[in-house]
């Protein structure tokens, strides 16, 4: 497979053509992966409706899920610490 971007400044919008000598499994599964990107939905802003790409949402909400698990994963390595202190200094659990 061939990559080939090209910038063209009189485009308004982003156009992916793929070219494939036969249409088999692998290029529908490019062409369903490269749609997914291209999924609005409508948003109620302040002032007013707006079209919200769907990747924008799974990325921001991905890096939410991540950063959780860096804090819980750091909570708890915290509180295995505390435990031993407290158990390392007499006290019971």
């Amino acid at each position: 497979m061939k990559l080939k971007p090209e910038q063209d400044l009189s485009c308004n919008e982003i156009e992916v053509i793929i070219k494939y000598p036969q249409k088999d499994r692998r290029v529908l599964r490019i062409i369903d992966f490269l749609q997914s990107f291209d999924m609005q939905i409508k948003c109620a802003g302040e002032n007013a409706e707006r079209m919200i790409h769907i990747m924008d949402i799974l990325i921001k909400k991905s890096l939410f899920i991540i950063i959780n698990i860096i804090l819980m994963i750091i909570l708890n390595i915290m509180g295995q610490k505390c435990l031993m202190y407290h158990l390392e200094a007499g006290g019971q659990e």
